[in-house]
């Protein structure tokens, strides 16, 4: 802690009245999940280190240029709430012990995975072939549809996402079975 005062001639000081206090900038290590849709909500654990020192007074995360509340704060991380997105495609996230001097990306002009969030399109699924199969399982289908083929780094080349297919029956809401890995996905047909 530090006692804060005001000279106008260098020799004269005011009483000291003011607090101030320094505290390390916090870090962050990964984000997890690091992708939700444009809807936001998506809860992730930030991991990093420094989120609980004594002299943080306004703990805030940024995803972008939105500031954000925690929804719980421990030493070793945070529960956030990601905000909805106009568009899709990667933010910075970042983090702030006074909602002020948010600590910088990692790599200037650089996506770094440890800081970046991406948000998603909602998947549209056209067509499933075939329409049915056997209630035994372990049969491959193909699903056609429009936003599939959009997680990709900026050279073009895809990301390992992995995509989930899940069947839910549609009068009931009901999920039936457990969600399964999807193995290729394209939004070509």
């Amino acid at each position: 802690m530090y006692n804060v005062s005001v000279s106008l001639d260098g020799d004269f000081v005011s009483k000291a009245t003011g607090k101030f206090y320094y505290y390390e900038n916090p870090t962050i290590e990964s984000i997890s999940p690091w992708l939700g849709p444009l809807s936001g909500n998506t809860e992730s654990v930030i991991k990093g280190t420094g989120f609980t020192q004594k002299s943080i007074c306004d703990l805030k995360v940024r995803f972008g240029a939105t500031h954000i509340v925690p929804k719980d704060v421990q030493s070793n991380q945070v529960k956030v709430l990601s905000p909805p997105a106009g568009r899709p495609g990667e933010v910075v996230v970042s983090i702030s012990g006074n909602n002020q001097q948010f600590i910088n990306d990692k790599t200037l002009h650089f996506r770094d995975v440890e800081n970046t969030f991406q948000y998603y399109q909602p998947f549209v699924v056209e067509k499933v072939i075939p329409s049915s199969i056997s209630n035994a399982g372990n049969s491959p289908i193909r699903i056609i549809g429009m936003a599939l083929d959009q997680f990709r780094f900026d050279n073009g080349t895809r990301k390992d996402v992995p995509y989930q297919c899940r069947f839910v029956e549609s009068e009931t809401g009901a999920l039936i079975g457990s969600p399964a890995l999807m193995k290729a996905v394209s939004d070509t047909e």
